[in-house]
């Protein structure tokens, strides 16, 4: 392991009791990034005369309400309560299908939103996709193109710019605000779901999940199991859009203008 020199700030107390940063140079291996931390904060707790915490404190709460939400409705009842909220609230298409008709499906869809001669699909590579050949099959005015891990990132972006449709699979949907969760990966890039004009996120009913709380509990079960976690997570809650001026609602500023959710009734 290659040794260096990190600049950690230590703080003390001037006499008016404001904070005053100086450096000084410690050697750490880029494995004790993390050390450095402790040693800034146990000498800043030791400068405000503060006891030095071992441990955080695990915050409780009494009343766990944000597991309550949803908890007496059944699997279907969650996917009924998904549907109603993604197509009135957010404007978002939502189809139910099974996993042997999912490129039909797809094809369908990208021919009712584009009518043009030629329409660029791009696809990610993610394992949980039909193989290839089954998207090979659609009209031939869908040119589908799949997303290459390997090619240079530039190259990656410039086809998701160009691309009309990004099909990406979802970690799982957020059934109270009819939100999807991705993981960015190297068969699947942000790209996919964020340059197109229009998306299609593909979501297995079996991972619609009542709210937030219980995506957070998976990706921290999945981390303390020691599995990697991915280097970007996205909620997305149907098609781009803003109010952010006189709350007027503008569809498209950002994103995908449009968005479809396909939902796997069989998985």
């Amino acid at each position: 392991m290659k040794h260096g020199i990190y600049p950690i700030p230590v703080t003390k107390v001037s006499a008016t009791g404001l904070l005053n940063a100086k450096i000084m140079e410690v050697p750490m291996t880029d494995s004790s990034r993390l050390q450095g931390r402790d040693a800034f904060l146990t000498a800043l707790t030791q400068k405000l005369g503060r006891p030095t915490a071992a441990a955080p404190t695990a915050f409780y709460l009494p009343q766990q309400r944000q597991r309550e939400v949803f908890q007496e409705y059944s699997l279907e009842q969650l996917k009924q309560h998904f549907v109603d909220y993604s197509r009135q609230n957010l404007g978002a298409k939502v189809i139910e299908t099974t996993f042997d008709t999912l490129p039909q499906v797809i094809e369908q869809d990208a021919l009712e939103r584009f009518d043009e001669d030629s329409i660029s699909l791009l696809i990610g590579t993610d394992a949980r996709f039909p193989n290839s050949g089954a998207f090979a099959a659609l009209d031939s005015r869908i040119q589908v193109k799949e997303w290459q891990p390997e090619e240079i990132r530039e190259q990656q972006i410039a086809c998701a710019e160009q691309a009309q449709i990004g099909v990406v699979f979802a970690e799982c949907a957020l059934v109270e605000s009819g939100t999807i969760m991705l993981k960015s990966s190297k068969a699947q890039g942000r790209s996919i779901s964020l340059l197109p004009t229009h998306s299609i996120f593909v979501i297995q009913q079996s991972d619609l999940l009542p709210r937030i709380t219980q995506a957070c509990e998976r990706l921290h079960e999945q981390a303390t199991q020691g599995h990697r976690l991915p280097s970007c997570v996205n909620f997305i809650s149907g098609p781009s859009s803003t109010a952010d001026i006189e709350l007027i609602k503008v569809v498209g500023v950002h994103g995908p203008i449009s968005a479809t959710y396909v939902i796997l009734t069989d998985q």
